[in-house]
């Protein structure tokens, strides 16, 4: 046997456009970059890879997946960051302290993602709108709940464990949460004043999120995560929005395809070509393939020769799994066994 040399005349490499897009991942232009349309973690789940190893690919993953793979308008993330002010200055209107306010989340997720994680019983508040005849929710989670229960009542900013096993909320505590919810509707209501003319208010306080609905699990919402922190305590508040709740202004929620500059698109295609690279084949070169009874298999010892009847010019097949790939000749290179493919890449 000889070394195998590569074909000459001709680039394999110019000829195959995943061996151009892996090259291209390389250039300094494309690292760290993400784009609205799928994002790296959202690639790297579709194809199995996720950090967090869950065995969830293919329709599945995209069918559970807790994000939506699309982006928000500029003008969502514009009143996203009116809210952090308006939000902020209508708390302060309210209650006395250093109050702070920050953006933990703006994103595009599924419904029934945005509630199926609640706790028994949970402080929601129904927000509607007449103007955009639609609702949504304003969920604080229990740390929230508790500092703001506290600094309403008059206690301290002590840092105090907040008790483990969850208890019916007083009647109290929910007229002083409808407060804090009236807060997050003002805030909200100013932010989207200079986008869209809608008016909200709540409607209601419920501590079973079982008895909401507020339309199909699988209907996209948008969630806004807003941190707030009275002093050295506070938690996290979520402003759930469903898409149909913005109707005719769904537009101006959704990213316009329009909007997406061609290089972002070709920043996500990277991604998945490398991801795609990163996955493994299981490769099998078969040298003969033929039948033999048992019985002769039952008689082998160490030594014994198996004739294959093959020549040495003769091509083997190359599978994966129970799939003909394609035809190459056994040869050497580097010291090492090799297979030259000479066949084209399909059983047939």
């Amino acid at each position: 046997m000889t070394d195998i040399d590569a074909p000459q005349g001709h680039s394999t490499e110019e000829n195959d456009p995943w061996a151009v897009m892996l090259n291209a991942i390389d250039e300094p232009r494309l690292q760290g970059k993400q784009d609205a349309i799928l994002g790296d973690e959202e690639i790297d789940r579709l194809m199995g890879l996720s950090s967090l190893h869950q065995d969830v690919s293919g329709k599945a993953a995209i069918v559970e997946a807790a994000t939506v793979a699309i982006g928000l308008s500029p003008a969502m993330r514009q009143i996203a960051d009116a809210f952090v002010e308006s939000l902020g200055r209508s708390i302060r209107q309210g209650v006395t302290g250093l109050i702070d306010v920050s953006l933990l989340d703006l994103s595009l997720i599924r419904l029934a993602n945005g509630m199926g994680q609640l706790p028994l019983p949970s402080l929601i508040a129904t927000l509607s709108s007449r103007t955009l005849g639609g609702s949504g929710l304003i969920i604080a989670d229990q740390a929230l709940a508790a500092a703001f229960f506290d600094l309403m009542l008059g206690g301290g900013e002590t840092n105090t464990s907040l008790q483990a096993a969850l208890r019916p909320y007083s009647s109290i505590e929910l007229k002083l949460y409808r407060r804090l919810a009236d807060f997050v509707a003002r805030g909200f209501a100013e932010a989207v004043s200079d986008v869209i003319k809608a008016d909200f208010a709540i409607d209601k306080i419920e501590t079973n999120p079982y008895l909401i609905s507020l339309g199909k699990t699988s209907e996209n919402a948008v969630r806004l995560r807003m941190q707030i922190l009275f002093g050295r305590r506070g938690g996290s508040v979520d402003l759930l929005l469903p898409l149909s709740m913005f109707g005719s202004y769904e537009a101006l929620i959704r990213a316009d395809e329009a909007e997406r500059d061609d290089s972002g698109v070709t920043e996500w295609r990277h991604h998945l070509v490398q991801a795609a690279a990163r996955s493994t084949v299981r490769l099998e070169a078969v040298l003969a393939d033929f039948k033999v009874p048992l019985r002769t298999v039952l008689g082998f010892s160490v030594g014994q020769v198996i004739p294959l009847q093959l020549s040495p010019q003769q091509p083997i097949w190359l599978k994966s799994g129970d799939k003909k790939l394609c035809l190459g000749l056994m040869g050497r290179s580097q010291g090492r066994i090799a297979l030259r493919v000479t066949g084209p890449l399909t059983s047939k």
